[in-house]
C-alpha cells in the first residue's frame, strides 16, 4: 500500500474519549468533533501515524460494572426480566479502519453454503482497487467492504435501423443495479432474476 496516495485513514471507535489510543506508539486524542456513521462511533484521523508494514492499535481503558450488575449476573432466583434489561457500564465495542484502501487474504477464499465465503488471513492493506472484473469482489480486494459501490463500464451499441437492443446481464451478483443509458436511468434490477 502506498500510504502517500491515500486521502484517508481513519480509526472510528465509540467513547474515544474514554480510551487512551496508541497508534504505532504514538498517543492519538479524539477532536470531540468527528464522528462515521453514527455521532456515537467517534473517528479520528491517523494517517500521520501509519507507515507501509506492519502497524499496531492499542486501546486501553479501565473496565468496571456497578455491583448491581453482578449481583443479577451472579445470584440465584434472579428472574428474567431483569437480565433482560441488565446495561453494563463498561463493554468493548468494535474498532473500524475506515479511508480509501482495499483489504486482501494471503490465504484462499473458499465457498460454502448460501455464497457464504471464508478465508484464513491474515490480511493486508493495499491500494483502493481501480478496476474490477464481474463476480464477487471479495477476492479483488474489497474483503470486509460495507459501503455502496458504484461500478460502470461504457459499452458501445451500434445501432442499425429500428432493430431493438437488449442489454442481458445475466443474472448480476450485487444487490440492486440501476441500468443507465447515456446518462437516463431505464431499469432498476433490486435482484438477479
Amino acid at each position: 500500500m502506498n500510504l502517500e496516495e491515500n486521502k484517508t485513514l481513519y480509526i472510528a471507535v465509540e467513547a474515544a474519549d474514554e480510551f487512551e489510543i496508541l497508534i504505532n506508539g504514538e498517543k492519538v486524542t479524539y477532536d470531540g468533533r468527528s464522528w462515521w456513521k453514527d455521532s456515537a462511533f467517534n473517528q479520528i484521523d491517523i494517517k500521520q501515524y501509519v507507515h507501509n508494514g506492519d502497524n499496531e492499535i492499542q486501546l486501553s481503558r479501565d473496565f468496571y460494572q456497578d455491583q448491581k450488575v453482578y449481583d443479577i449476573l451472579f445470584n440465584d432466583n434472579v428472574l428474567e426480566t431483569e437480565l433482560n434489561k441488565l446495561t453494563y457500564n463498561t463493554e468493548l465495542e468494535s474498532l473500524y479502519i475506515i479511508g480509501d484502501f482495499g483489504v486482501i487474504s494471503q490465504s484462499d477464499y473458499t465457498y460454502k453454503e448460501r455464497k457464504a465465503i471464508f478465508t484464513d488471513g491474515p490480511f493486508v492493506v493495499v491500494d483502493a482497487p481501480e478496476k474490477v472484473t464481474s463476480g464477487d469482489l471479495t477476492e479483488q480486494g474489497f474483503c470486509f467492504f460495507a459501503e455502496p459501490l458504484t461500478l460502470s463500464q461504457d459499452i458501445e451499441v451500434i445501432s442499425i435501423g429500428d432493430t431493438r437492443q437488449i442489454l442481458n446481464l445475466n443474472k448480476p451478483d450485487a444487490v440492486v443495479v440501476k441500468v443507465f443509458v447515456n446518462n437516463v436511468a431505464v431499469k432498476l434490477l433490486p435482484w438477479a432474476p
